[in-house]
């Protein structure tokens, strides 16, 4: 008769074995699914929209003014018989002078900027001695309701003149007139902005009159009239990213056929392998030891 010796099988061990076999064929292949998924279920990019900054770049800009209607009223009459004639940029239309193609820059936060014009217009009466030249204004913004006009202002004094010395003295980027810009009005775009003026008032100011002679201070001069359009750079501004949800198999597969997954997917995925098949290896060997244990050994003979 043959007896069997050794530990017979423990119901509740294969049960716990089959258990443990399970949950790590689990995190197995848990960390499979992170690895393939992870890329799928990462954020989009931040989308990136354009957004003013900075001062605005003129595209063009416009000018009119008469200077003053009575001077011109007194070079013109019997008294002086005199003329005047525009040169550079300059031109004139009954009853204003005027400029174009302006340059300089602008700033909508601020409401300051620079506007320079080429040209401009020369005086001449009394047979030479009234000789006044003058030429290349800029606009000048301050951000309030006031502005200046600046000029460059030759020619020579009444009272040199009346001396009989007529050596011409130029002043560059004198503050001629000063400017109110209460009625300014300025339209804004994503990416250009116009600025623009309707008879703003002018009155000359102390160094205009020491310029120029003849009006002191503070005397009203004509209004100016001008139009600025100018380009305004943008800068990429980022949007909040959509908030990451899973994507169905289909949308996986489609992403995977769009484009190579980066290494460090693949290295997981790799991974995720080697582990699920060691943990397979291994729980199949323990179940063929206990298999071989349970079938217990011969340690009699027939009796």
């Amino acid at each position: 008769m043959h007896v069997r010796t050794g530990r017979p099988p423990d119901p509740w061990e294969r049960f716990v074995s089959i258990r443990r076999l399970r949950r790590v064929c689990a995190a197995a292949g848990l960390a499979g699914f992170l690895a393939l998924g992870g890329g799928a279920l990462a954020a989009p990019a931040a989308a990136e929209t354009s957004v003013p900054t900075g001062a605005c770049v003129a595209d063009d800009a416009e000018m009119t003014w008469g200077f003053k209607e009575s001077f011109r009223s007194y070079i013109s009459g019997s008294i002086a018989e005199g003329e005047w004639e525009t040169f550079g940029g300059a031109d004139y239309t009954t009853p204003s002078f005027s400029w174009s193609s302006g340059a300089g820059e602008f700033a909508p936060a601020t409401g300051t900027g620079e506007i320079s014009f080429e040209g401009g217009v020369r005086f001449t009466g009394h047979d030479g001695l009234l000789d006044t030249t003058i030429a290349d204004p800029v606009l000048v913004l301050d951000g309030g309701d006031s502005g200046q006009l600046m000029l460059d202002v030759s020619g020579v004094a009444m009272e040199d003149a009346m001396a009989g010395d007529d050596t011409a003295t130029t002043r560059e980027g004198v503050a001629f007139v000063d400017l109110d810009t209460s009625a300014l009005t300025v339209a804004e775009d994503e990416a250009s902005v116009t600025v623009t003026a309707e008879g703003a008032p002018t009155a000359i100011t102390a160094d205009g009159f020491e310029a120029f002679g003849s009006y002191e201070a503070g005397t009203a001069f004509d209004a100016i009239s001008f139009t600025l359009t100018a380009s305004c750079p943008v800068a990429p501004q980022e949007e909040a990213a959509p908030t990451a949800s899973p994507q169905s198999p289909d949308a996986v597969d489609a992403g995977a056929t769009a484009g190579a997954a980066p290494d460090g997917v693949w290295i997981a995925a790799i991974g995720g392998a080697v582990i699920l098949g060691a943990a397979v290896l291994v729980a199949v060997l323990v179940s063929r030891r206990r298999a071989r244990g349970s079938g217990g050994g011969i340690d009699g003979g027939s009796s």
